[in-house]
């Protein structure tokens, strides 16, 4: 009983917060940018990230009735105004990418190739930590988009395979390391969940702008080598070389001798990724939009004959849909804080400080400012929305827009709490760390972020020439 009054006490606060925060804003006095309709925006706007993030009702509820807040408040005028963030492309190829990872898990063609990359780099357990990490990479690549979900799931039956306890030293920085191969990979690989949210909201200050899966990998690659470099640190600092677990390389070789040879399904698969890849990298030479092959080909996979996955897969579409439903609205944002203003409101609030610190200063406002952001933003309301004001202040100052886009792309991935990535909840979920391993691994992480940034990324984009 008591268990579930404190469960009922915590809502009642978390519901408290939503509601009565927001409403702070209204002592903000209106004038200049902070029009009455940017500010019942952003009250709407806050109240409906704050029920998402505190989980209070499932997303498609507070991201469908959002627009239509913004619409019977005044925020815009019509409803096709409110909802028009469903309108673009970007939802629709979102949706694509996550019916390709569906049809590639169902299949098996990626646990194939996880358990092979497992196998090869593991038999301990300092290497099977680098070659997670190297599996995130891979898949990352592969599905690109929600391979976080089957990455995360893969860590977690490693940790039951090897019986590494909860809240063991050894449980905690797997478990770590698995979080860091679902999401930080996406800064420097070309993920439709967050990029085309990205590029989406820039394109509202740089109407040209655009980025290549290609170009970020070569702008973002040192991320790779100091992803590695906290792993090498993790295991020096918690003297992880001795470790003994049971299974090893044994383990991960009978867990891909019990899947057979490759079925006919996962060599068409294999088929399908290679298309995608080569239209994806020959996209210079061949002109054709990135978004036509995410919205066309994904559904492929299901026609007559080619049946790389079974029809029932698409069952889990429907469990997709309030995420289409929150990235919608989350576009819908960019677009609605474009309209009012915000990019020069935020301009003209960071501006004044940010701007005279100088290219490197900036750079690191913005990053510190992103990751403090993430504590009330999700990250499709980041892609959306930061890149906006972010970038108009680079605009402003003759700063290459790139590394505004950049840099808030690096400060997705700078997270203290697990609220803050649905994903990092799934991992948290599992029970296999506690908060304060939580926020000792991955604040860590960040920190370390924020020292390598200076020491390896800046350098890097100055000798490209973008910085």
């Amino acid at each position: 009983m008591s268990t579930v009054k404190s469960v009922n006490r915590g809502d009642l606060i978390k519901w408290f917060i939503t509601v009565a925060a927001p409403l702070l804003f209204f002592l903000i006095p209106t004038g200049g940018n902070f029009t009455p309709e940017s500010r019942m925006f952003v009250v709407t706007s806050v109240m409906a990230i704050l029920c998402m993030a505190f989980g209070l009702l499932d997303n498609m509820i507070p991201a469908l009735l959002l627009p239509a807040a913004w619409w019977i408040l005044g925020v815009v005028e019509t409803a096709p105004e409110a909802y028009a963030g469903f309108a673009t492309v970007t939802v629709w190829v979102i949706l694509g990418a996550y019916v390709l990872t569906i049809a590639l898990d169902d299949c098996g063609i990626l646990r194939r190739i996880a358990l092979f990359i497992i196998e090869k780099l593991g038999g301990s357990y300092n290497r099977t930590l680098y070659a997670i990490y190297i599996v995130g990479v891979v898949l990352g690549q592969l599905c690109f988009c929600s391979h976080y979900f089957i990455m995360i799931g893969l860590v977690y039956g490693f940790c039951q395979a090897m019986n590494l306890k909860p809240f063991s030293k050894e449980g905690v920085i797997m478990m770590g390391v698995g979080g860091m191969a679902a999401l930080n990979v996406k800064t420097f690989l070309y993920q439709t969940s967050n990029m085309t949210l990205m590029i989406t909201g820039m394109r509202n200050v740089f109407p040209d702008f655009d980025i290549t899966p290609v170009q970020l990998f070569i702008y973002n690659c040192p991320e790779f080598l100091t992803a590695m470099l906290f792993i090498f640190m993790v295991t020096k600092i918690f003297k992880t070389k001795d470790v003994k677990f049971e299974g090893g390389k044994e383990y991960f070789h009978s867990e891909r001798a019990a899947m057979g040879k490759m079925t006919a399904a996962e060599k068409k698969a294999i088929i399908v990724l290679v298309i995608l890849m080569a239209y994806v990298m020959f996209q210079p030479v061949h002109g054709f939009n990135l978004n036509y092959v995410f919205i066309v080909l994904p559904w492929i996979c299901f026609f007559p004959g080619v049946n790389i996955a079974p029809h029932e897969s698409l069952n889990k579409v429907k469990m997709f849909f309030s995420t289409f439903a929150f990235a919608g609205t989350c576009i819908g944002i960019g677009q609605v804080a474009t309209t009012l203003g915000f990019g020069d409101l935020i301009s003209d609030i960071l501006g004044p400080t940010l701007g005279g610190m100088g290219k490197i200063g900036l750079t690191y406002g913005v990053l510190i400012f992103g990751a403090f952001a993430n504590l009330l933003l999700s990250p499709a309301a980041m892609s959306s929305l930061l890149p906006i004001g972010l970038g108009q202040i680079y605009l402003d100052l003759g700063y290459p827009p790139i590394c505004s886009m950049l840099t808030v792309n690096y400060s997705l991935d700078m997270i203290f709490l697990p609220h803050e990535v649905t994903a990092y909840l799934v991992l948290f979920g599992f029970g296999m760390m506690k908060m304060k391993h939580f926020i000792a691994f991955f604040g860590g992480k960040t920190l370390f972020t924020l020292i390598t940034f200076g020491l390896i990324q800046i350098p890097w984009w100055h000798l490209l020439g973008i910085f």
